[in-house]
């Protein structure tokens, strides 16, 4: 009968000859990091300054990474997840209806359905009246937006970040 050692033994054997080799120190070990790709992100504005009582509107940015894009709002299909964006109210400040961008059309490989999608970056307008009661200083517009993105062959789940736009009061 022939000597047959288990393959266990033959791999934690080259595990142990591998790990205890002399590593030259001019030789560099590669250095292998996870790649990070961001799918959207939220642009920081700028603080507008609005009088009080007045109506302005709001731009909030986004940017969505290279090789992705989002759902556009509207939709052409009811199972797709459109871009939304939901300002919260205050006492002082009254967002109206977010005003979304076109989106442009764009097909995955293999189908014959046209999406309408954002790319790279894009803003959604949000109109805002202040009351004319509100004091003068600086305030936050905060709220939600709601979006998903897709490659050329996968559609993520949908996600939710907050959103924030800061304003300054003026009398």
């Amino acid at each position: 009968m022939k000597n047959v050692r288990p393959v266990w033994m033959l791999f934690a054997g080259a595990l142990w000859v591998g790990c205890n080799a002399p590593h030259s120190p001019e030789t560099p070990q590669p250095l292998v990091k996870p790649a990070t790709i961001t799918r959207l992100v939220h642009e920081p504005a700028e603080t507008r300054t609005i009088q009080a009582g007045a109506a302005d509107t709001l731009a909030f940015t986004f940017t969505v990474g290279p090789r992705f894009h989002a759902q556009a709002n509207p939709v052409p299909h009811a199972y797709l997840i459109p871009a939304t964006i939901k300002p919260d109210s205050s006492n002082y400040l009254t967002p109206g209806t977010p005003l979304y961008p076109p989106g442009h059309a764009y097909t995955l490989a293999g189908s014959t359905d046209t999406l309408s999608v954002y790319d790279g970056t894009f803003h959604i307008a949000v109109p805002l009246q202040t009351d004319a009661a509100t004091p003068a200083g600086d305030y936050t517009v905060s709220g939600s937006f709601r979006y998903q993105t897709c490659d050329d062959t996968t559609c993520f789940p949908p996600k939710t970040i907050p959103v924030e736009h800061s304003i300054r009061i003026t009398n």
